[in-house]
């Protein structure tokens, strides 16, 4: 403290009490000052931490918005490594705050890049506040595999973007689920015992079922593998109504329920139950000159048929066989030297058909789903080394290869035709086009329905002699 005493000559008394104060009042000034700056935010002061600010701007980069809600869509992962690197040289305590905010933005990312393995998208899921509508689910993605992935509940901070993955999460969820039911309900079909027209009637209303769940997914990739799977429960209870019709016929409102029914009426059409008139024409042997004359005839007549192809002569004129395709009819595969198959050994028969499918597919872009045997030779032999297609006969022969007349063919043929027929006939031969001129109408005027193969049963035609 100063001392009390006062020299009017000097002042010194007045000299040290000056000094003391004014060594006080600096001590407080750098106290506040000291103070103030450890409690104002850094980003005031950048100066004071350089590295802070660009940890900061480094996480600031990775968003789209100043909200911070909306990843950048351009972001990697390596600008997110180059965030952390420079939070990694932040010091003190703004170091945590800065590696919280950075882990939302990883977090968020990981959930993007999950949803991005759940649906089969090429470009953006969400893009700035946009979420994208109607995604498919990639094919095999089960409930499981989406569970696994969502972490949305882990956000402790739910803003618009966390909201809208969780909802992408929600409606995969549902589509995997929606894909469940359905092979639950396919799964129901098999256990139906089709033995009356009281199961036929059960079988029928579990299909209409299906059918509806179906609905729901039917635009995701993943439903064609489902659909094969209700095809071949189908093909089997097709068998299962037919034998119960010819044992115990159906009513006819039972009949004519299964053949209006969107589903179960193509898998009808051509069996015993189908009391209509149809015929499917097949035309062997091209391609060949005189296949262009085929295909205008039945442009005239707006009837659509199967060619079964040769793969030699396919390499020959691919441009013939692919303009079949072009006016839209059925490519089928017809060997590809034209052999006896019942003369080959097994490997010769397998390379026979393969190398027909190479030439029609790369003349045409289609890969053929049904075959038919050279001279209709081969038998269950060959059906059983070629399980992956269909081998088609026939049960109504033009013979126009035999007699090339087409007085003769149009006699023959008219004379032999079935309520359901898959007629033969070669498109190498200039008589049956003119034939064909009176046949196909003559036909339409008995009632015939001009069908394709898909349209008719010719399950007991595909034997081979």
């Amino acid at each position: 403290m100063p001392s009390d005493s006062f020299d009017p000559r000097t002042g010194q008394q007045q000299v040290s009490h000056r000094k003391y104060w004014i060594a006080l009042i600096s001590i407080a000034t750098l106290g506040f000052l000291i103070i103030g700056l450890s409690i104002v935010k850094p980003e005031f002061f950048p100066f004071i931490n350089s590295q802070a600010h660009q940890a900061r701007e480094a996480i600031n980069h990775l968003y789209s918005d100043e909200q911070k809600v909306y990843l950048n869509a351009g972001i990697s992962l390596d600008d997110i490594k180059r965030a952390q690197e420079e939070v990694d040289q932040v010091k003190g305590r703004q170091k945590q705050t800065l590696q919280d905010q950075l882990n939302i933005v990883k977090a968020k990312y990981d959930g993007i890049r999950h949803l991005s393995e759940i649906y089969d998208v090429t470009g953006p899921l969400i893009l700035s506040d946009e979420i994208a509508e109607d995604l498919p689910l990639r094919a095999g993605v089960t409930v499981s595999d989406i569970e696994e992935r969502d972490h949305t509940d882990q956000f402790t901070r739910r803003d618009e973007l966390v909201e809208k993955m969780s909802e992408l999460f929600t409606r995969a969820k549902q589509m995997a689920q929606s894909f469940d039911q359905v092979r639950q309900q396919i799964a129901t079909l098999e256990t139906i015992d089709i033995k009356d027209e009281e199961s036929v009637r059960q079988f029928k209303h579990q299909v209409d079922e299906v059918e509806g769940q179906l609905a729901t997914i039917k635009n995701q990739p993943g439903s064609q593998t489902v659909k094969k799977e209700l095809d071949e429960v189908l093909d089997e209870a097709l068998y299962d109504i037919v034998a119960v019709h010819r044992s115990h016929p159906l009513s006819e409102e039972m009949v004519e329920n299964l053949m209006s029914h969107q589903v179960l009426g193509p898998y009808i059409a051509g069996t015993a139950l189908d009391e209509r008139k149809s015929v499917a024409l097949t035309f062997d042997d091209g391609p060949h000159e005189n296949t262009y004359r085929v295909l205008d005839l039945l442009d005239e007549f707006d009837v659509k048929a199967t060619f079964f192809h040769v793969g030699g002569f396919v390499d020959a004129h691919p441009e013939i066989t692919k303009e079949v395709v072009e006016r839209g009819h059925e490519i089928a595969n017809h060997s590809y030297g034209h052999p006896d198959l019942a003369t080959l050994p097994d490997e010769e028969v397998i390379r026979e058909i393969q190398d027909a499918q190479d030439s029609i597919a790369e003349a045409t872009g289609v890969t053929p789903t049904r075959y038919r045997m050279p001279f209709g030779s081969g038998g269950q032999r060959v059906i059983q080394l070629i399980p992956e297609l269909s081998s088609v006969m026939w049960n109504v022969d033009s013979q126009d290869w035999q007699s090339q007349d087409s007085q003769v063919i149009y006699q023959h043929t008219m004379a032999t035709m079935l309520p359901q027929s898959v007629v033969l006939f070669h498109e190498t031969i200039p008589a049956s086009v003119d034939a064909l001129k009176r046949i196909i109408p003559e036909l339409k005027e008995k009632g015939y329905e001009f069908v394709t193969l898909d349209e008719i049963s010719y399950d007991y035609l595909n034997d081979g002699f």
